[in-house]
């Protein structure tokens, strides 16, 4: 794990993290096996995400979480009665809060199987880009998850 943290030290050299959360991250991968994080560490610099200054020790467990199952083979399907994200609001600039920058905040659907058309989506999403904008100030953008393997 100290090779893992140093390694993301040198990738995000901004990046500085305190002990507390050092321990923190070493906890959180403490579960998946050196060769899923080194994927993960390649997988999440290559996203959004991963161009900030810092990682997000959520979003980075997610791609640990999802290369451990494909390398040990344990991918499952969600199914139909499962939680889903819907779609995600991100900072993209603010004037008097460069640290709200990068931050997203999620939306999902209760079950996966009720997830409305595009119209409606886009709709409930810029009413609440718009009260983000108002609550938070800023630029936030609209992000929509891609539903290709919905099965509709």
């Amino acid at each position: 794990i100290d090779q893992t943290m140093n390694r993301m030290q040198s990738l995000w050299a901004e990046w500085l993290p305190n002990d507390i959360q050092i321990g923190e991250w070493r906890g959180r991968l403490q579960p998946f096996d050196e060769d899923s994080v080194l994927q993960a560490i390649n997988r999440y610099r290559n996203t959004r995400a991963g161009v900030f200054k810092k990682p997000n020790v959520f979003e980075f467990t997610e791609h640990c979480r999802a290369c451990q199952q494909e390398m040990h083979g344990q991918s499952k399907k969600r199914g139909d009665n499962e939680p889903c994200l819907h779609y995600s609001l991100e900072c993209t600039e603010h004037p008097t809060k460069p640290h709200y920058v990068g931050q997203r905040r999620k939306f999902y659907v209760s079950q996966r199987r009720m997830l409305p058309n595009e119209n409606t989506t886009l709709t409930w999403a810029g009413i609440k880009q718009r009260q983000a904008e108002m609550l938070y100030g800023g630029k936030w953008i609209i992000i929509i998850n891609d539903y290709a393997g919905k099965g509709r």
